[in-house]
C-alpha cells in the first residue's frame, strides 16, 4: 500500500471516528422526560398508518423534530432533527441489544421465574457487552420501546457490515455470553435446590416447636387432672378446676389417639389419687 492511499485510509478512520463523536455529543444532556417525549413521538410518526415508511429519511425526522419542538416544555432545550435522530438511534439500539438478551434468558425456561427476575438477569447479560458494561440506562422508555423492534428499518440504523474489529468484539461478546448463560443455568439450579433445603429445614423447626409446645401443653394438662380438688376451699376455684378437668379429658378423649409414653401413669396416678391424697406434682 503506497503511502498516499495509509493516508488516504487513516483520515478516513479519523473522520469516523470523529463523526461517531460528534454523534454520541449530540445525543447528550437528555433528560428522562425528552427521552419519554422523544420516544413517544417517534412511534407515532413510525406507526402512522398514512404515511408510516412511505418518505424519506429526512422527511421523517424533520416531522419528528416538529413535532417535539411543539410539544416540548418551554424550558427544555431546543433540539434540531439531527440531534433527536442521534438520540434516538442510541436508545434504540441498547433496546434492540437489551431485549435480544431478554429472549435469550428467556429461551432457558427458567422455572418459576417473574417477568422482572427474567430482566434482571438479561440486564446482567447486557453489561457483558463492552459498549453496555455501565448498564442500561433506558428504564424510563423501556416499556415504550421494549415491543417497537418491529418497526426498526432505515431511521434507527445502518446495515453497513461489521468491521475487523467489531467483529472481533462481537465474537468476544457471544463467548462471554454463551459463558454467562451456562452460568445462570447452573446458578438457577443451585437456587432451586437451595430453596427445597430451606423449606425443608424450616418445616423441621416447626414441627420441633410444635411438638415442644404440645409437650409442655401435655405437662400443664396434667398438674390439673392430678390436682386434689378435695384440697380446694374456694368453691368458686374448686368448681373452675373442676370444669378444666372435664375439659382436658373430653379434649384428649376426641383426639382418638394414644397419649405419650407417661399418659397411662398419668391416668393410673388421676385414678388412684381422685381421693384427694395429693395437691400437685413436684417434677414438673
Amino acid at each position: 500500500m503506497s503511502a498516499a492511499s495509509s493516508c488516504g485510509s487513516n483520515s478516513k478512520f479519523h473522520y469516523s471516528e470523529q463523526r461517531h463523536a460528534e454523534e454520541l455529543a449530540r445525543s447528550a444532556g437528555y433528560s428522562t422526560n425528552e427521552d419519554v417525549l422523544l420516544c413517544r413521538i417517534y412511534l407515532d410518526i413510525l406507526q402512522d398508518p398514512i404515511i408510516g415508511k412511505q418518505q424519506s429519511s429526512q422527511r421523517f425526522w424533520s416531522r419528528v423534530a416538529e413535532a417535539y419542538e411543539v410539544a416540548k416544555n418551554e424550558f427544555w432545550e431546543s433540539r434540531n432533527a439531527r440531534s433527536l435522530q442521534c438520540r434516538m438511534q442510541v436508545i434504540v439500539k441498547a433496546i434492540r441489544k437489551l431485549n435480544g438478551c431478554y429472549r435469550q434468558v428467556e429461551n432457558l425456561h427458567l422455572s418459576d421465574a417473574s417477568e422482572q427476575n427474567l430482566l434482571n438477569q438479561a440486564k446482567t447479560l447486557f453489561m457483558q457487552d463492552p459498549s453496555y458494561e455501565k448498564g442500561f440506562k433506558f428504564d424510563h422508555v423501556w416499556s415504550m420501546m421494549k415491543d417497537a423492534e418491529k418497526f426498526k428499518g432505515e431511521y434507527t440504523s445502518s446495515d453497513r457490515p461489521l468491521g475487523v474489529k467489531k467483529a472481533k468484539l462481537k465474537k468476544k461478546f457471544d463467548e462471554s455470553f454463551s459463558s454467562a448463560l451456562k452460568c445462570f443455568h447452573s446458578d438457577n439450579e443451585k437456587l432451586v435446590e437451595s430453596l427445597a433445603n430451606a423449606t425443608a429445614e424450616r418445616e423441621k423447626e416447626r414441627l420441633m416447636r410444635s411438638r415442644a409446645l404440645d409437650l409442655k401443653e401435655f405437662k400443664e394438662e396434667n398438674k390439673i387432672l392430678l390436682l386434689d380438688l378435695n384440697s380446694i376451699s374456694d368453691p368458686i376455684a374448686h368448681e373452675t378446676f373442676r370444669q378444666e378437668k372435664i375439659r382436658i379429658l373430653e379434649k384428649r378423649a376426641q383426639r382418638q389417639q394414644p397419649p405419650p409414653s407417661s399418659a397411662s401413669n398419668v391416668y393410673g396416678q388421676y385414678l388412684n389419687d381422685i381421693s384427694g391424697s395429693r395437691s400437685n406434682l413436684s417434677e414438673y
